[in-house]
């Protein structure tokens, strides 16, 4: 007896689905963008310059002061943490005024420089305020933007695995809320926080609802229904989240101020606590941890919404898919990471795919905090960099039933790889075509990412697909800590993220060869069958149709997947 089996018989995609994708599962996942990622905007440092205060009152322009005061560095810019290090009261009496025209003393080369002496001064034209201007995260300081975000993936890395545990323990539910609770209360409070410490600190724990918030809510749905529609699930969660991106860009160009933009995007997420009365808990959890009763008041709550009738005897088939469960983590508990090891199959497998995941992540998450190294808008830059993955998500989810999970990942992983190496040979100034260089790396990541977590799923057998897929989930956590320090050396040498992410993606696209297609294929079921699943197959294997999978399937293949599909 399957849980499946009693969802077929209440609606496994019914009214009562369908409302909890439309009222709960679109509005949680397009707003989780907009309170994870206003960071990197509250953190932006705007074009600024050494602040000298005999300057200002005087009347001359911008251009002026500049030239008075400011060295120019090698790519003939003014400096933005040196000043040139004179008497400037002397330099204004100085200034003659012919025909109303300022006539400037010449600075000369031998002037000697200095760090900024008063401060900075910060051009307005894109932020009125951010964190950085009011700390002052620049020059000998222009670390610490990046440590926020390096603290914020920490965080993530954390409450990954924090969450994981509350909601096995505690419920879906549960953790859902007390994830919202802390998005809310601690984005709120990093606005008002009365120092950097305070603020890195509480950013830290914001981080720390992602990816949970993005995951929980597909999880309480993906339970509830049937396995047809559960792969496009995923493809709606990423949609939405890219949405929300988009409109971050519009949110934050409209805000200028990162107080604003923090409380526009935190304190409507309290919102979400109204439906603490509406939602229920997951019926999968209460089976699993033996609450068989309140399993059955669920259950019944969805039949009638369906407008189905409550099965039969129902308390006793929940206990038999309890058992059936609790054999099932029995078995997945005798199983250990030295599985991967014991097999050499399977050991490839989780490097390969491990490999491709962190790489997909560094390039996905490397080329959306690089905005500010693009040069020009940061809105602007961020908007295309979001709104060019809904065509990647919906392309993904159609190539990868179409050309198979192995070719649609080794493609487009080498081609983010590619996109992103181009910048390394194109010339700085041509700005135009570094952004679509991004942009198309982006995309291939975008789309490589939609199918990296259905191929892992498939290739790994049964008793350690969740540990596998945790590892890929914990590696890639970990790579993309390191990316806001990657992203970082582009201040030294814009080319250099660009260099690391690209090296990475073309090395993963070319190993993703190595592994077995899954695509029409009877999926290994124990680790046994794993090892002998794919080792016909050749470097340029490709999937093969459903007809051809049928006529070259064993009697006891063929005897399982009728089992199955039975």
């Amino acid at each position: 007896m399957e849980f499946e089996e009693i969802l077929l018989e209440i609606g496994d995609f019914g009214r009562y689905q369908k409302y909890l994708i439309q009222f709960f599962m679109v509005p949680t996942t397009f707003v989780t963008s907009l309170y994870v990622m206003n960071v990197l905007f509250m953190v932006s440092v705007p074009e600024h310059w050494c602040y000298v205060p005999e300057l200002e009152s005087t009347n001359l322009t911008l251009l002026q002061k500049k030239q008075l005061s400011l060295p120019v560095d090698d790519q003939d810019s003014f400096s933005k943490c040196q000043m040139y290090a004179v008497d400037y009261r002397r330099l204004v009496r100085n200034i003659t005024w012919p025909n109303g025209s300022a006539l400037l003393p010449t600075p000369h080369p031998d002037w000697p420089v200095q760090a900024c002496q008063d401060g900075w001064v910060y051009k307005t034209d894109l932020y009125w305020e951010t964190a950085a201007t009011k700390w002052n995260l620049v020059c000998e300081h222009d670390g610490l933007p990046s440590l926020v975000l390096c603290m914020a993936n920490i965080g993530s890395a954390i409450g990954t695995l924090a969450f994981g545990i509350a909601a096995d323990k505690l419920g879906r539910k549960i953790a859902f809320f007390t994830n919202i609770i802390v998005a809310t209360v601690c984005g709120t409070l990093s606005v008002f926080a009365p120092n950097f410490t305070t603020f890195a600190i509480l950013r830290m724990l914001v981080g720390g609802t992602l990816p949970s918030n993005f995951q929980l809510p597909y999880i309480i749905i993906v339970e509830q229904v049937g396995p047809k529609v559960r792969s496009s699930l995923i493809c709606l969660s990423w949609l939405l989240w890219t949405s929300g991106s988009c409109f971050l860009a519009l949110v934050a160009f409209l805000s200028k101020s990162w107080v604003t933009l923090g409380l526009v995007t935190s304190l409507p997420v309290a919102l979400f606590l109204t439906y603490w009365k509406y939602l229920p808990q997951s019926a999968r959890f209460l089976i699993v941890h033996g609450r068989y009763e309140e399993a059955a008041a669920t259950i019944s709550h969805i039949a009638t919404k369906n407008r189905k009738d409550i099965p039969d005897d129902l308390f006793a088939k929940l206990m038999k898919i309890g058992q059936t469960m609790y054999n099932e983590k029995q078995e997945e508990d005798s199983h250990s990471l030295l599985d991967f090891f014991k097999f050499p199959q399977l050991r490839k497998k989780l490097f390969i795919i491990t490999l491709s995941w962190s790489a997909i992540a560094v390039a996905y998450f490397g080329l959306t905090i690089n905005i500010s190294n693009l040069g020009g808008n940061d809105f602007l830059n961020y908007f295309c960099l979001s709104v060019i993955e809904l065509p990647a998500f919906v392309l993904g989810r159609y190539l990868m039933d179409r050309w198979g999970r192995k070719w649609t990942n080794s493609l487009f992983v080498t081609t983010a790889g590619l996109f992103c190496l181009m910048p390394v040979f194109i010339p700085s100034r041509l700005k135009i075509f570094i952004m679509v260089a991004s942009v198309m790396g982006k995309f291939g990541s975008a789309v490589a990412f939609m199918v990296i977590y259905q191929q892992a799923a498939e290739l790994y057998p049964t008793p350690v697909r969740s540990m596998g897929m945790s590892i890929g989930s914990m590696v890639s956590s970990l790579a993309i800590i390191c990316m806001p320090y990657v992203v970082y050396l582009g201040t030294f040498n814009k080319f250099i993220p660009f260099l690391i992410i690209g090296v990475m993606c073309v090395t993963a696209g070319v190993l993703a060869l190595l592994v077995p297609e899954t695509l029409h294929e009877n999926l290994p079921q124990t680790l046994e069958e794993s090892e002998k699943f794919g080792v016909g197959e050749t470097f340029f294997s490709c999937a093969r149709s459903k007809k051809e999978s049928r006529n070259c399937e064993t009697t006891d293949e063929k005897t399982r997947r009728e089992r199955i599909s039975g």
